[in-house]
């Protein structure tokens, strides 16, 4: 770890052993604030601009200019302290912070040491927060105390890189981000005075990580990361200064900007929003600002795109110089829906993050945002928008000759990376595999798919090599087939249906092994797959077969040819005395016996017909060259005509006439009426109970 020089110049105030002291005072006892209260930093609006000066001010030497009386260092080294310094802030009244710092009533500045501090802390309407400045060793090794005069010198040596100082809203300690903590871990309500948040690392919030609601207050060297949703929302008309600040890897968008007109340099935004997030980069709504100016900014690689401006009027556009932005300058090009373009801002070009961790799940806090030496970014920023000497790796913040775009300074010689396939790799899928499930590591080619199945390769990066070729086969498909009945008698028909689950329809025909006379008719389509009619002439097994080849190396959805799939139709032999008739020559055929209901049909006059009645009540008639008619199930009235007349009932009551020819009648079961021949005419009768 780097040491931080010491020093020793004569305490102001005995800043540890006060805070200590004020820890073990029954009054400043910690409070028990609801979970989502978090930390709210409010700086009272009667506040004279004298306070918001000095408070601008607190890493220059303008501070010198006041009196050690004026100002009060708090040492702040655990949660506990922290806690206990915001009770004894939210005693005070208003009427104690109006007017420039006084002995009295001097500005608190708390330093915080290295750590992590989960602050379900509330300092309202308390006397005036100058400031919060993490970064510094823990225990505060290396340094007696702090005076007006030794303060900037004090900053100016952190080691923010080494001595991270975590603002957290893990207040469950379990770890995750979940309702069991802080909306926000860190509220700005600043009306006057100009607070400044300085060198921390802010995550673990449900919500927005940092909100500003109007003021001017700083913001500066900090990493938002790792936090449910927002990374900093700017609302009320604040004309917030944002200098050296990563937002990265939050669920929801990374900066919000509402009604306000803030100001940034050295901004790096990447990484941000889940699936579901409409913008992960910048989002621009209202009417009360225009969104604000951007110098030095990089916003890449978030869900969504890069900016999003609402249709508010007037439109709340944020003006970029000195930027990349992604989906902005495609092709030099500035694209208006972005804002708008200020100056010297960059063409499209991957910024060549260290590890942009685009593919990480988030919220996370995994990642490095630091410029590869081949990034486009490099030395291509405006030197006079800086305000901060440094960057968040305490680096000076011009290295060459130009400032680099983004919170950090400097390129890395990253190391080689080999490309590796990803989760995509041996998936079967029919469309094309994307994005991330491509390669672990490196970058993708093209997609092609041949041979069935889809292929790439995973480009290393830095001098790695290319993995071996990544494939992902095109997906299977599974047929089903069924036949309806599934037993059916001679001379009947069925109902054959095949469907696929991957929604393409097959083919149907017949197995050539059947056994049985049968014919599958036309097929045609139906929600799920495709269906035919089958029909039988003769009795045994008719096979039926559903079939699809797949669909090659073709189409936006691929498949591969699916398993062949049968069902057995069982034909039985005739069950009817009038199918020994069906094949008799010149035969006139009639089957009703699929019909859904009593059917009425008369033969033909010049042909022997056989006819075959529904399952219901039906009225047939025969022609006048010979008849046999089977009535089947239900009430039939059945009627001979001349020639040779067969009339069998079936089930049910039935009426049978005999014609003028020779009628044989059977009434089957039930109670059947069999009519008397004429005196021409001759007729048998059997099962007729009357006649």
């Amino acid at each position: 770890m780097k040491k931080t020089p010491k020093h020793s110049l004569a305490p102001a105030i005995g800043a540890l052993s006060l805070i200590r002291a004020a820890m073990n005072t029954p009054a400043l006892q910690p409070l028990h604030h609801p979970a989502r209260s978090a930390m709210t930093l409010k700086t009272h609006p009667l506040l004279r601009m004298t306070t918001a000066a000095l408070l601008l001010a607190a890493s220059s030497s303008a501070l010198a200019q006041g009196s050690s009386s004026n100002m009060r260092f708090v040492y702040i080294s655990s949660t506990a302290e922290l806690q206990a310094a915001a009770n004894e802030l939210a005693k005070v009244g208003k009427g104690d912070v109006d007017g420039p710092a006084t002995k009295a009533n001097p500005y608190n500045v708390y330093l915080l040491a290295a750590g992590t501090y989960k602050v379900p802390l509330n300092l309202l309407e308390g006397r005036a927060v100058a400031a919060l400045y993490g970064g510094f060793p823990p225990g505060f090794a290396g340094y007696t105390s702090f005076t007006d005069a030794s303060f900037p010198g004090a900053l100016a040596t952190r080691d923010l890189k080494n001595n991270v100082t975590v603002l957290s809203g893990d207040l469950n300690n379990n770890g995750i981000v979940d309702d069991g903590d802080a909306a926000s871990v860190v509220t700005l309500t600043s009306r006057l005075t100009a607070t400044i948040l300085d060198g921390f690392h802010i995550e673990g919030a449900l919500e927005s990580a940092v909100k500003v609601d109007g003021g001017r207050p700083v913001l500066r060297n900090l990493v938002i990361r790792g936090n449910a949703g927002h990374g900093l929302q700017i609302t009320g008309g604040a004309t917030s200064s944002i200098d050296n600040v990563l937002i990265h890897g939050n669920g929801g968008t990374g900066l919000v900007v509402e009604g306000a007109t803030p100001s940034f340099t050295g901004l790096t935004i990447a990484g941000n929003g889940k699936a579901s997030t409409a913008v992960g980069g910048l989002s621009c709504t209202g009417t009360g600002g225009n969104c604000g100016t951007y110098r030095n900014t990089i916003i890449w690689d978030n869900t969504g795109g890069a900016v999003a401006v609402s249709a508010d009027s007037p439109a709340p556009n944020p003006t970029f110089h000195y930027s990349l932005v992604q989906g902005c300058k495609v092709g030099g090009t500035w694209n208006p829906a972005c804002g708008i373009e200020g100056s010297n801002n960059l063409a499209d070009a991957d910024p060549r993050f260290v590890d942009a961790q685009f593919c990480t799940a988030r919220p996370n806090r995994a990642g490095n945002y630091r410029l590869k030496t081949t990034s486009p970014a490099l030395n291509l920023g405006d030197n006079t928008a800086t305000t901060r000497p440094k960057d968040l790796d305490g680096l000076a913040r011009v290295q060459a000759s130009t400032i680099d775009l983004g919170a950090y300074e400097g390129g890395v010689v990253a190391p080689a990376v080999n490309g590796a396939c990803g989760t995509a790799n041996g998936a079967a899928t029919s469309m094309a595999p994307t994005g991330c499930a491509l390669c672990a590591t490196g970058t993708a080619t093209a997609v092609i798919g041949s041979n069935g199945a889809w292929g790439w390769v995973c480009n290393g990066s830095d001098g790695g090599s290319a993995s071996p070729a990544c494939a992902a086969p095109y997906a299977s498909q599974t047929l089903s087939i069924s036949v309806n009945p599934s037993s059916v008698a001679v001379g009947a028909t069925a109902t054959v249906t095949a469907e696929s689950t991957s929604g393409l329809k097959p083919t149907l025909s017949r197995s050539s092994d059947s056994t049985a006379g049968c014919t599958v008719g036309t097929t045609s389509n139906t929600s799920t797959g495709v269906q035919a009619t089958v029909s039988t002439q003769s009795a045994g097994a008719c096979g039926l077969l559903a079939n699809h080849p797949g669909t090659g190396d073709t189409g936006t959805a691929r498949f591969l040819a699916a398993q062949r799939v049968s069902a057995i139709l069982t034909v039985n032999a005739p069950t009817s005395a009038c199918e020994r008739y069906r094949s008799r020559a010149g035969a006139n055929v009639i089957d009703l016996r699929s019909s859904p209901g009593g059917q009425t049909v008369r033969g033909e006059a010049s042909k022997f017909n056989v006819i075959f009645g529904s399952a219901f009540a039906d009225t047939i008639t025969g022609g006048n060259a010979g008849n046999c008619i089977d009535g089947g199930a239900g009430n039939d009235r059945l009627t001979a005509g001349s020639g040779e007349n067969y009339l069998y009932g079936g089930d049910g009551n039935d009426t049978l006439t005999p014609g003028s020819g020779s009628t044989a009648m059977d009434g089957g079961a039930g109670t059947d009426k069999c009519g008397l021949a004429s005196s021409r005419a001759t007729a048998t009768y059997t099962s007729c109970e009357s006649n």
